[in-house]
C-alpha cells in the first residue's frame, strides 16, 4: 500500500536568516533576544504548516507577528527579557559588593576609610581633590569600557554584555553633587569628615565593583549566561 504522507515542512536555513533580518527590522538588536524569538517563531511557523502546508513563509510570519501584537509586541518581549537580565545583573553586583563586608576584605575597606578620614582631619579640602581625581579616572575607565563594547570581537551585541559595559550616570551624579556641596563649605566638623570618609569609601567600592571587577570577569560570566558566547 502506497504511503501518501507528505514529509513535515520545516523552516530552512535561508528562512531562519530571514527571521533574524525581520527581527532586526523590528528594532530587536540584541543577539540573545533575536535567537530566542527566532527559535520561537520558527517552531510556530512549522506548526502552522502542519495544519496548512500551502501557506507561504511570509504569510505564516505575518500571522505570528499578529499573534505577538505586531511591532510593539516584540518590544514588550525584549523589555521583559531585559528586566529579567537586569535582575540577574543586580544580583551579581550585590554579591561582589557585599563580599567586601566579610573578612578579610572588610579589613582592607576599613583601612581605606580610616586613611581617608585621617587625611581629611589633616586637610579637609583634600576631599575636593579626591573627588576630582576619582571622577577623572572614572570617566577614563567608562570611556575605555565603551570602546571595548563598541569593538566587541564576538560579532554580536548581547543584552547582558551591554549592561556590563554600559555608561553609569548614577556615579557621575553622586560625584558632582558632592563636589558642588563641598566646594562652598567653610567649616568641616569632625563628624562631617567622618560621614564624608564613609561615603567616599562606599562610592569607591561601588565604582571598583562596577567598573573593574565585573568588566574584568565579564567574558566568563557571559559564557555562563550564553553558552554560545564567543563561538
Amino acid at each position: 500500500m502506497e504511503n501518501n504522507t507528505k514529509p513535515r515542512k520545516t523552516v530552512s536555513a535561508t528562512q531562519v536568516e530571514a527571521l533574524f533580518y525581520f527581527l532586526k527590522s523590528r528594532n530587536i538588536k540584541h543577539y540573545d533576544v533575536q535567537c530566542e524569538l527566532a527559535d520561537h517563531i520558527a517552531n510556530a511557523i512549522e506548526q502552522i504548516w502542519e495544519q496548512n502546508p500551502d501557506i507561504s513563509f511570509a504569510d505564516a510570519l505575518a500571522i505570528e507577528e499578529e499573534k505577538f501584537g505586531g511591532k510593539f509586541g516584540f518590544m514588550k518581549i525584549m523589555l521583559k527579557r531585559q528586566a529579567a537580565l537586569r535582575k540577574r545583573y543586580r544580583k551579581m553586583f550585590r554579591g561582589y559588593f557585599f563580599s567586601f563586608f566579610k573578612l578579610p576584605q572588610l579589613i582592607g575597606v576599613a583601612a581605606f576609610g580610616y586613611a581617608v578620614f585621617r587625611l581629611l582631619l589633616w586637610w579637609p579640602k583634600a576631599y575636593i581633590l579626591l573627588f576630582v581625581v576619582s571622577l577623572f579616572i572614572m570617566i577614563l575607565r567608562v570611556r575605555s569600557l565603551s570602546r571595548r563594547y563598541a569593538t566587541s570581537p564576538h560579532g554580536h551585541h548581547w543584552l547582558m554584555e551591554e549592561m556590563i559595559y554600559a555608561r553609569d550616570g548614577f556615579g557621575y551624579m553622586v560625584f558632582f553633587i558632592n563636589l558642588a556641596w563641598q566646594m562652598w563649605r567653610d567649616e568641616y566638623p569632625p563628624i562631617l569628615l567622618l560621614f564624608e570618609s564613609i561615603l567616599y569609601t562606599l562610592l569607591m567600592l561601588y565604582v571598583y565593583v562596577k567598573l573593574i571587577i565585573i568588566p574584568n570577569r565579564a567574558e566568563a560570566y557571559l559564557k555562563e549566561v550564553y553558552p554560545e558566547y564567543g563561538k
